[in-house]
């Protein structure tokens, strides 16, 4: 059975990250486009940045909870090489995934 990591966007592109304030396991979740303003029809990259602390994750990510596909459309999620780090004794791992979108409506 494949791991899959979930990440579920109710378009809270305006929200910050989640962080932990302390060195315990956890995984914080930031999402980005590469503008400030979207129009109808325009093509924009949405990144997902994925910083876990001591928690290994799967290697595949699935997008739920995103607009109907007449709203929104999207290519592919590309996958950017993984880094990792140790910080406090603990590794940090830190994912980003890339993906083109048009808005449609």
């Amino acid at each position: 059975m494949k791991k899959r990591c979930l990440l579920l966007c109710l378009l809270a592109l305006g929200a910050g990250p989640l962080r932990a304030q302390d060195s315990s396991p956890g995984v914080s979740v930031q999402l980005a486009v590469d503008r400030d303003t979207i129009y109808q029809y325009e093509t924009f990259v949405l990144t997902i940045t994925m910083v876990s602390r001591g928690v290994r994750l799967g290697k595949h990510l699935t997008l739920e909870g995103m607009p109907d596909p007449a709203t929104l459309a999207r290519e592919p999620i590309e996958s950017l090489p993984v880094e990792r780090r140790m910080q406090d004794r603990t590794i940090l791992e830190t994912r980003r995934y890339r993906v083109r979108c048009r808005a449609l409506t």
